[in-house]
């Protein structure tokens, strides 16, 4: 297939003038940019050529980083025209030469409206890493973030920040009808709401890692009742003795206990 000098750019054959990849079809093409570092990455693609110029805006999974500022996933996320993602990463990479507080400065209403895309996007994973999302001062408040009904979503991962207040927000039938795996990291909950949730709204859940998960003030100690459970995993959680108390009871679940020294390296 001939094309313009941008084609024999996007074809890496200058030799001889022509563009072999841009002849190839969407999956192969998005199969190729899926083995890029990050959807940052395969979006710059998009200068090549006018073939390639919105095909990473209809890749099936998106991987983006916070290191560009979190306006620069909001505009990968506008941006995107698939109807359906099946993996959904957002992360934020270490600052190994600034203090660990300062990791991230995400609002977490921010990190809300990237739940609400996921919410509404996302039959598959997904990733949230966005530890210390709060901002550096001593007397940071807890900041609330807004967990959606997920209808499609099999997995969730969210590894947020111990000063933030997660919430959910659900319509009073609403199920995660989909969710098998849910991981939960450095995070504080009301326990009558987490309790509703995952003893009601999650029907076909079976993995469940809670991990430094914290209780508001005079919070209800939840028990977690469920017959589709398979795996309990808590790890210095301010409610695991009495939560695995009543787990043992009420699922068949094989518990997992870690001590609190344990550190959380990631999913």
């Amino acid at each position: 297939m001939g094309t313009d000098s941008e084609g024999d750019i996007a074809g890496g054959c200058r030799g001889s003038g022509t563009d072999h990849f841009s002849g190839l079809p969407d999956h192969l093409l998005h199969s190729i940019l899926l083995r890029l570092p990050g959807t940052a990455d395969a979006a710059r693609t998009s200068v090549l050529a006018r073939r390639w110029h919105d095909v990473w805006a209809q890749l099936p999974e998106l991987s983006l980083s916070t290191a560009q500022g979190h306006a620069a996933v909001d505009a990968t996320l506008a941006a995107h025209s698939a109807p359906t993602v099946r993996r959904l990463e957002i992360k934020t990479p270490p600052q190994h030469n600034s203090s660990w507080w300062r990791r991230a400065d995400i609002p977490t209403d921010r990190v809300s409206s990237w739940l609400d895309f996921a919410s509404l996007h996302l039959a598959g994973e997904l990733r949230l890493d966005i530890p210390y999302c709060t901002k550096a001062t001593d007397e940071a408040k807890a900041e609330e973030i807004v967990l959606p009904l997920c209808e499609r979503v099999t997995a969730i991962f969210l590894a947020l920040c111990s000063q933030t207040m997660m919430q959910f927000r659900l319509p009073p039938a609403g199920v995660f009808s989909a969710l098998a795996t849910l991981g939960v990291a450095n995070v504080c909950v009301d326990g009558q709401e987490l309790e509703d949730v995952l003893c009601s709204r999650c029907p076909w859940l079976k993995q469940l890692v809670l991990y430094w998960i914290t209780l508001r003030d005079g919070a209800h100690v939840p028990s977690i009742r469920s017959d589709s459970l398979e795996r309990l995993e808590i790890t210095a959680s301010q409610f695991q003795r009495s939560t695995a108390r009543q787990a043992l009871v009420t699922t068949q679940a094989a518990i997992i206990l870690q001590s609190p020294g344990t550190i959380f390296s990631g999913w």
